[in-house]
């Protein structure tokens, strides 16, 4: 079985910092491009055969120099993304020709690890893909018009996160099921469940964030600093 990891990292980050001229994911964590920081980890697992870059266009010569500065096998292509993030994801599913699965990741999710890899890739044996997610521990309100409307039941409430696991023609199937224009889907599990395919869930970690604001990347580096000091 061939796998292809997708990392997606094509998105401005302006939730991050609109006056910012260097995207989020090409910014400094450890000393390292926090897209290649999020690499790393698919580069080192026996089960990836490739990685596509999903990138930016105006990124796509810059990462390719820095990637030349890598010593790795595996074959990394980087590729300009689209408009959504379900344009970019879907760009890399169709350039990954040769993969029967696709682990798709986001590339400011840096504190993967090998063993969330292993178990998406494995559960799609007997499921048509499978996610990493986080079971809910807040009390959850529903609110219309500033105002709380009811609570949510959180017993059954799982936030999803990366990396998530599909076997690709089944994706492909999706991709020429759906009204694509029309349809705005914010991870490739909710295109699943609106076609009835099964997507399997495997428990994330806290510390599993995607760096979208400023308190984000505060907390990605006191993550690494007690990971590493």
């Amino acid at each position: 079985m061939t796998v292809t990891a997708i990392i997606v990292g094509a998105g401005q980050g302006l939730r991050f910092d609109s006056n910012s001229q260097i995207q989020k994911q090409f910014l400094k964590l450890g000393g390292e491009s926090l897209i290649l920081k999020t690499l790393h980890p698919f580069l080192t697992s026996k089960q990836i055969s490739s990685c596509v870059l999903v990138v930016s266009k105006s990124a796509v010569d810059s990462v390719k120099k820095e990637l030349a500065l890598l010593s790795s096998e595996k074959k990394i292509h980087v590729i300009p993304g689209g408009n959504r993030r379900q344009d970019s994801v879907r760009l890399g599913v169709e350039a990954a020709e040769e993969a029967d699965v696709i682990v798709v990741h986001d590339a400011v999710r840096p504190f993967i690890n090998r063993e969330w890899i292993s178990q998406v890739i494995e559960r799609c044996g007997d499921h048509d893909g499978a996610i990493v997610a986080l079971p809910v521990s807040d009390t959850l309100k529903k609110v219309v018009d500033g105002k709380i409307s009811e609570t949510v039941n959180r017993e059954d409430i799982w936030q999803a996160q990366t990396p998530q696991a599909f076997r690709r023609d089944l994706l492909l199937n999706v991709y020429d099921t759906v009204d694509w224009e029309n349809v705005h889907v914010t991870d490739e599990a909710q295109l699943f469940e609106i076609v009835g395919n099964t997507v399997a869930i495997i428990p994330g970690s806290s510390e599993n964030i995607k760096i979208t604001t400023q308190d984000d990347w505060q907390k990605a580096e006191i993550i690494l600093e007690q990971r590493h000091g």
